[in-house]
């Protein structure tokens, strides 16, 4: 059986906001929103790779909180922070980078699947 990574996730204000609004009107299991929840993408820090497996715990990450693993092929990828607002996964790369890990970088994903960061910009 394949295990399904789990990473915790950064809600900002924004995220808060859109799924109040639908709450709110006449759409709830359906309609114009649906679909723009179900193909935002989302941004994560890749922070570091590699073939040891690291518990995923803040000592082991200079204090950072909310690193996820997940297996890619032979490596270990660990990524900071979770947002599917632009703004915030630059916030959390500048953090990272204070934190030391200045080969960090943004890598954005949809529906699961890893894509450019310029693809989802343009759907953002």
């Amino acid at each position: 059986m394949k295990k399904i990574p789990y990473g915790r996730q950064n809600i900002d204000h924004n995220d808060i906001n859109a799924v109040v609004s639908v709450l709110q009107s006449d759409y709830l299991t359906q309609g114009p929103k649906v679909k723009e929840f179900e193909v935002k993408p989302i941004f994560k820090v890749q922070i570091a790779a590699g073939k040891r497996k690291i518990v995923v715990k803040s000592y082991n990450f200079k204090g950072l909180k909310n690193v996820e693993r997940i297996h890619d092929g032979t490596l270990y990828k660990y990524y900071y922070g979770s947002s599917s607002t632009y703004k915030i996964a630059k916030e959390n790369l500048l953090k990272a980078k204070k934190k030391g890990y200045n080969s960090a970088f943004l890598v954005a994903f949809k529906e699961g699947k890893k894509i450019n960061v310029k693809e989802a910009l343009k759907m953002n």
